[in-house]
């Protein structure tokens, strides 16, 4: 016997063998075709970020649905979606759990006569992680800042430098960069967008990097214009900054004609004799002392004075001659 899909009325007629009869009536539903599926939220190449919220609807003609599974790792693994009322379905997936790339998201659906449907697909990119920005943090404004950025999984877009006035006094001034390179080297001359000359102060300088997606990393660092905006020996250099300053010339020596020098003539003291002091030879000093000794010897012992008295006369005489010869000598 072979129904066709849909609801029958089935009439069971039975007698057991003391004649008795018994008629059962029943109603029976053939369900063969499986439930059909589809996922409406989102579309192929659709870029997702966070948690991502999937749904579709799920038609059953016969038995009606029953449930359904989705994947996100292209089969591998399966989850059991949510059904609502209206043959609708839905399921929370955490995308930040996986790295950034393309996902290709499976669903299936059953009915309550067992029936599995066919998988539907979409495919969809996750980029949670934007690209990697790093600038230097803070460079006088002599130096150059140094900018860094690297992709994460998808190409870099564009990239952007925006150096601005904290007070937003003067236009600020943007600077593009080519995203093909990894490095780049950030220069200012300290003029604005509008052609302002920035007084000395700190200015921000924001580095703003977008991959193919959109999405955007980002760092900030600091210009530094001083009072006097040239290198001296006791500013310190910024760290990863570079300087941009050139070698000084060399200073050529310059001859200084010699200028004349007054010099005073200081007189010479003359120098004053001494005074010429007459000393008598020691030999005479010493025979005069014995002969004063004698003298009073023999005037103590010899009773003739009178012949003392000549004696004493002819010493003086002999000592005013020897005087006289001293300074005669001299």
């Amino acid at each position: 016997m072979h129904f066709t899909d849909g609801s029958h009325a089935v009439l069971i007629y039975a007698r057991d063998v003391a004649g008795n009869e018994v008629t059962v009536s029943k109603v029976i539903r053939i369900d063969t075709v499986p439930p059909v599926a589809q996922i409406t939220s989102h579309s192929n190449g659709e870029v997702v970020q966070g948690d991502v919220r999937f749904a579709g609807s799920l038609v059953d003609g016969t038995s009606g649905p029953a449930g359904g599974d989705i994947s996100v790792d292209e089969g591998n693994t399966w989850q059991a979606v949510s059904i609502s009322a209206g043959d609708g379905w839905s399921y929370i997936w955490h995308s930040g759990e996986v790295p950034n790339g393309e996902y290709t998201i499976q669903m299936r659906g059953r009915d309550r006569a067992g029936n599995v449907g066919d998988v539907v697909s979409v495919a969809l990119t996750v980029d949670n992680a934007p690209p990697a920005v790093s600038i230097t943090e803070r460079w006088w404004i002599w130096e150059v800042g140094v900018l860094k950025v690297s992709p994460n999984h998808f190409p870099i877009a564009n990239i952007q430098v925006t150096i601005r006035d904290p007070q937003k006094r003067w236009k600020e001034l943007v600077l593009d960069f080519d995203p093909g390179k990894n490095s780049y080297v950030v220069k200012w001359d300290r003029r604005f967008g509008d052609g302002t000359l920035a007084p000395a102060g700190k200015y921000p300088v924001l580095a703003v990097a977008c991959d193919v997606n959109g999405l955007c990393g980002q760092d900030e660092g600091r210009i530094v214009v001083p009072d006097v905006a040239t290198s001296t020996a006791t500013l310190t250099p910024s760290p990863t900054a570079t300087s941009t300053l050139t070698p000084s010339i060399t200073p050529v020596a310059t001859q200084i004609l010699p200028t004349p020098t007054l010099v005073l003539e200081t007189p010479i003291p003359e120098e004053i004799p001494e005074t010429t002091q007459t000393f008598l030879p020691l030999w005479q000093i010493i025979g005069l002392l014995g002969l004063f000794m004698v003298i009073v010897s023999a005037s103590v012992v010899d009773p003739r004075p009178k012949a003392l008295e000549r004696l004493s006369e002819t010493l003086k005489v002999m000592s005013k001659r020897t005087k006289d010869d001293s300074s005669n000598n001299i």
